[in-house]
């Protein structure tokens, strides 16, 4: 469509007064583009409708993902647009008109009303992002943000709002905005007043690195021209371009005036791929017309008055450095951050800092605090740390320089002192100095752990309770640290864990669980306790689940023989190593957090034999989980030589297994089937068959007097009466769980 330089004139015009009258309520700092007069509130660069108008109100939204998003971006207005009374706020709205017209009777939205200048969204439990040129100095004090301007229907827009969903800005994090300057980003970060807990609003998830390819289908959520929240999701809109300046992008979204700060999505991954700018004229301009109707073009570039050639958006890696991950979700993030940061710098060694805990399993204890079901004390001091140290970074004089790895610095930094030395010393070689001070995570010996934000410790406090030298009190992520308080530093345990083959899981398990010093045989109490759990919770009341003749409990009861020896043999190593092996097996199962309550139950079940494996699949999958991984069963060959071995993966493992009812658990030459069934023949007790199974000189016809242990077991392997004992203790454990399922 044909534009003629009268409808730039008419534009112009309306800059001056519309989205409204920023520039004199608002005392403005940055220049519009098209008048030259000083504003914050949207400027001319504005925005058109592309193809078919795709715009919908939030009622007619049918997606639930897009109605999740938009309940994380709000309006942008002026305090004084909005009136208070008992603890709400009613938001002053005007006629949707453009110079004074009304809307053409085709002109969708004609009857609503507007009541916002820009558009803002959610990217950190108080971080808001917005257009630079949206937001300055004097907006702290006269604008605000407000969740929840839509239209509950097609008359009825909300206009009165709670306390939760009003906020002001006490802080810009960060700004950038330059006229029509391709090389300079658009975009305000602003810290607000306190956490956002309004009605479904999260912070929403940014780019981080790479760019959004062309033709990748996107789509916006914002106020154009001031009216309700519209989402904007079409078919064919998409990015058309993505080389301007390695700054901005461009699609054909259709969004107008008012929507500056939109978030521009990806419609595939929901991630915000943008922060928009400006783009088209919004309006027709006939001077002879009663009434304004929207300028519409095709769904590819313009020709004549195109200005600007489709929408412009500030990519939003840009927002990188200022908004950091959520630290429980965002941890993927922080560990693809970890791999660039030794690639990049060329670190060869697994543990920087030589504490003798490799970073990636330190990474995962991280990952355990930060996403931990109960927010203890240690998980907000970590959290808060966090926070901390990323804000920091962004003022270094070589901010630049770490933008890509700001993130998993913050994390790193708060580990350690000693990581504070190696950290610092990696970048000084590659020629960036830290100028800055950063916090560690300290714990005393009564639990508090610092630097926190809890009730009775300011944050001015806490930087206080750090200050240089005084950080002698144990530093809980470190080798020296003892993160679970059970007496056993985490270096202890790692070295417990590597003994038997173990992986970072393993020693995330015994590092946190106090009742663990990550010997495979502290395991074996969590694994008896769950078993009776797992019994219950899926209803199973047969003792033989894979009919094997062997009871589950003393196939349990002949693991924990082989866990528990004093001197570890090859089967008891091969055990270990399975356990290890199906534990993590099972931590990558889609529905794992399911599972997480029989963890350790199902690893050691599954290493039984393959039918135990079996009937276990069958068991879940009766309750609607389906095993997706592959879990390994023990076997021993006539040589002795017993599987899962991380060295021996590729040899055929078609031998005896030692735990199932045809294998040959004391190697007698009796199966441990012939043998329970032997003891069972004359009544004997659950201790008396598993005294049979692991004593060699016994096959189980022998009708003892009393239960004499037989001499020719493996060393520690006779504990038949400690069975029952531990099993009326698990009863008592049981009483004092809650379940989940």
């Amino acid at each position: 469509m044909h534009h003629s330089r009268s409808a730039l004139a008419m534009i112009l015009a309306l800059c001056a007064v519309a989205l409204p009258m920023a520039a004199v309520i608002a005392g403005g700092s940055t220049s519009s583009p098209f008048s030259g007069k000083t504003t914050v509130g949207d400027n001319a660069e504005t925005k058109v409708v592309y193809g078919v108008d795709d715009r919908l109100d939030i009622f007619e939204v049918t997606d639930p993902t897009q109605l999740e998003l938009a309940s994380s971006v709000c309006a942008v207005v002026f305090a004084n647009s909005l009136t208070p009374s008992f603890g709400r706020f009613e938001l002053r709205t005007s006629p949707y008109e453009v110079g004074g017209l009304p809307g053409c009777l085709d002109e969708p939205f004609r009857d609503q009303r507007t009541g916002t200048f820009c558009t803002a969204f959610l990217v950190a439990d108080d971080l808001v992002v917005t257009a630079g040129h949206c937001y300055n100095e004097f907006s702290l004090a006269q604008v605000r943000f407000v969740f929840g301007f839509t239209m509950e229907d097609a008359v009825t827009a909300v206009t009165t709002f709670s306390e939760d969903q009003v906020y002001q800005g006490v802080e810009i994090v960060s700004q950038a905005f330059e006229d029509l300057n391709v090389e300079v980003p658009d975009y305000a970060v602003v810290r607000l007043d306190r956490p956002v807990t309004a009605p479904g609003a999260r912070p929403l998830e940014i780019r981080r690195r790479g760019a959004v390819a062309v033709g990748t289908q996107v789509g916006a959520i914002g106020h154009p021209w001031g009216l309700p929240l519209k989402v904007a999701f079409g078919s064919d809109t998409t990015v058309q371009e993505n080389d301007v300046a390695n700054t901005f992008f461009r699609a054909n979204l259709d969004v107008y005036g008012g929507s500056s700060g939109s978030p521009v999505f990806n419609a595939s991954t929901g991630f915000v791929e943008g922060i928009l700018k400006g783009g088209n004229i919004d309006f027709v301009d006939d001077p002879g017309a009663e009434c304004f109707e929207s300028n519409r073009l095709g769904n590819d570039l313009g020709g004549e008055g195109d200005m600007f050639g489709l929408e412009f958006s500030t990519k939003a890696s840009f927002l990188k450095l200022f908004v950091p991950v959520d630290f429980c979700s965002g941890f993927d993030e922080i560990e693809r951050e970890f791999q660039d940061f030794l690639a990049d710098f060329g670190i060869t060694s697994d543990d920087l800092d030589s504490d003798g805990i490799p970073e990636e399993f330190l990474l995962e204890l991280l990952k355990l605090s930060a996403c931990s079901d109960e927010s203890d004390g240690l998980a907000a001091a970590t959290s808060s740390a966090f926070r901390i140290n990323h804000t920091i970074i962004k003022d270094e004089d070589q901010a630049a320089d770490l933008t890509d790895y700001a993130n998993i610095l913050a994390t790193l930094l708060l580990v350690s002192q000693d990581m504070q030395a190696a950290i610092t010393t990696i970048l000084e070689d590659a020629g960036i100095t830290l100028t800055q001070s950063y916090e560690v995570v300290s714990c005393d010996g009564t639990g508090l752990c610092l630097p926190a934000k809890t009730d009775g410790y300011s944050l001015s406090e806490a930087f206080d309770a750090f200050a240089p030298g005084s950080k002698s009190i144990t530093e809980p992520y470190s080798g020296t640290g003892d993160f679970d308080g059970d007496g056993i530093d985490n270096l202890t345990e790692l070295d417990a864990v590597l003994a038997r083959n173990g992986n970072a899981d393993d020693f995330v398990d015994a590092a946190s669980d106090p009742s663990s010093d990550g010997t495979f045989c502290s395991d074996i109490a969590a694994v008896n306790a769950q078993f009776q759990y797992f019994l219950t919770d899926f209803g199973i009341t047969s003792d033989d689940f894979d009919g094997d003749g062997v009871r589950e409990e003393l196939a349990l009861a002949l693991i924990n023989a082989s866990a528990c020896l004093s001197e570890p043999d090859a089967l008891s190593a091969a055990t270990s190593a399975a356990f290890s092996v199906n534990r993590a097996a099972l931590r990558d199962e889609a529905e794992a957090s399911e599972l997480a309550d029989y963890v350790k139950a199902l690893a050691a079940l599954l290493l039984v034999s393959e039918n135990t494996q079996a009937s276990v699949a069958t068991i879940l999958e009766d309750a609607g989980f389906t095993l997706a991984q592959s879990y390994e069963a023990v076997t021993c060959d006539s040589t002795g030589l017993c599987l899962p071995a991380k060295d021996a993966g590729a040899v055929t493992k078609a031998a005896d297994e030692p735990y199932s009812g045809t294998g040959d658990y004391d190697l007698d030459g009796v199966d441990n089937a012939t043998e329970v069934a032997n003891v069972r023949a004359w009544d004997g007790s659950a201790g008396e068959e598993l005294t049979a199974v692991e004593d060699p000189t016994l096959d189980g016809t022998e009708q003892p007097v009393g239960c004499a242990a037989g001499s020719g077991q493996r060393p520690g392997q006779a504990f038949g009466d400690l069975l029952l004992i531990a099993m009326a203790m698990l009863l008592l454990l049981a009483s004092t769980r809650i379940r989940r399922i």
